[in-house]
């Protein structure tokens, strides 16, 4: 009997430190051993593209290329087999050669790519009967090149077809344009593989290069959807240039266009769009415009286009005209005129067609005017034709006479200095 009484104690003062420990398991903070490792991550780098292409300007006495300059903007002349530049001329069975050339890969990514004729300083009939080859092979043959690396050397031969019949006389070729297309290529490793970048596809926009109006005017004739133009060089216009390609991008890259024309009436320096060749889609960057004219800027019915970083000054009847239709962002812009007579005393003329509006966005206008009515109106966008967003600033905006409805809105701090229905 006395030890099943020790025994009965026994467990019941084990039940009850079992049940303590149990409380004191619920109720107390456990302080873990604990350590961490991170590893310190500094940036975040995207990779980049940045492709080059220069062109061979000396040799030593073996003919090999000793100094390279920027072929950017530039027109390559051919040379014959004795290193003459000048007069020459095609005939059937001939062969000619372009100055040596290079592609340049500035980037952290390693790429592929074509070297293509892009344009033809010339008689583009005569481009018919000429073969084009680069280091022996066809134009366009596909080269893959690493991460800060220069390619070897690169030559393009032109070679007339010795059947070329007598259409092909009297006609010439000065120089061409060189385009290298650049996509990423299955070099460099994710977290899967390499092939990542099989399917990268090429741009294949064209690049057109002007640095005087006949040069723009060569390039109007040629450029398509999807093409951009690169000014190179400021220069005077005494006349116009018409576009009637949509969606393409004209970029001054910081160089100045100044006019030479008559102010006192509408003669165009640049047209985009004419008649019922409606234009859309327009990118027009870094460019400034002075000196004077009619009109600087003519975008011609369609939809809309884009301004951005683009100043005009000077003595104009009317800086820029978005007639019909057309509508336009316009971002970082700066817009004015000195002229006595300009315009309905505006820089900027908008029809009232409200479903492609004109919105500004940190830009300044000296005066804008918007041809709006009070009746038959379009009534998309609640009629609201012009936006003035943040940043930006309309010194007087005009309109027609007696018109009482709201067509404008400013938003975000953009502000109008006056309204006048005064024309």
């Amino acid at each position: 009997m006395m030890n099943r009484t020790v025994t009965k104690r026994a467990l019941a003062t084990s039940t009850l430190a079992i049940l303590a420990c149990i409380a004191m398991l619920i109720g107390a903070t456990f302080a873990w051993f604990t350590d961490t490792a991170s590893t310190a991550v500094n940036k975040i780098v995207s990779g980049n593209l940045d492709v080059g292409l220069e062109y061979a300007i000396d040799w030593d006495k073996d003919g090999n290329p000793t100094a390279w300059d920027d072929a950017e903007g530039k027109t390559l002349n051919f040379k014959t087999a004795d290193g003459r530049t000048t007069n020459i001329l095609w005939e059937p069975n001939c062969t000619y050669e372009l100055p040596e050339l290079r592609v340049v890969n500035g980037g952290k990514l390693a790429l592929k790519y074509k070297v293509v004729i892009s344009g033809i300083d010339g008689d583009a009939m005569l481009n018919d009967v000429i073969e084009w080859t680069i280091n022996n092979a066809d134009i366009g043959t596909e080269y893959r090149l690493g991460a800060g690396k220069t390619s070897d050397l690169l030559t393009i031969k032109g070679h007339m077809d010795e059947n070329a019949n007598n259409d092909y006389q009297d006609r010439s070729i000065d120089g061409i344009g060189i385009t290298v297309y650049a996509t990423q290529d299955t070099v460099e490793i994710d977290s899967i593989n390499d092939q990542y970048d099989a399917k990268a596809e090429y741009d294949k926009a064209t690049v057109y290069f002007a640095d005087s109006k006949e040069a723009l005017q060569q390039a109007a004739a040629k450029i398509q959807s999807g093409d951009v133009l690169k000014i190179t060089a400021d220069f005077t216009m005494n006349g116009g240039v018409q576009f009637t390609t949509n969606n393409f991008t004209f970029d001054g890259q910081g160089h100045t266009i100044t006019g030479n024309l008559n102010n006192t009436g509408f003669s165009t320096m640049l047209r985009f769009g004419k008649d019922n060749e409606w234009c859309s889609d327009i990118l027009v960057k870094n460019l400034t415009i002075d000196g004077k004219g009619g009109i600087a800027l003519h975008f011609h019915g369609g939809t809309t286009s884009t301004l951005e970083n683009v100043k005009i000054s000077g003595d104009w009847h009317l800086p820029i005209n978005f007639y019909g239709t057309h509508g336009g962002v316009m971002k970082n812009c700066d817009i004015s005129s000195s002229y006595a007579d300009k315009y309905c005393h505006s820089s900027i003329f908008a029809n009232q067609q409200s479903a492609f509006q004109l919105v500004l966005q940190n830009t300044k206008v000296d005066g804008l005017f918007v041809n709006a009515t009070d009746t038959d109106y379009p009534t998309a966008n609640d009629g609201i034709k012009l936006i003035v967003d943040a940043g930006s600033e309309v010194g007087v905006l005009h309109t027609n006479k007696d018109v009482t409805r709201t067509f404008y809105k400013v938003v975000n701090g953009g502000k109008i200095g006056e309204l006048l229905a005064d024309c």
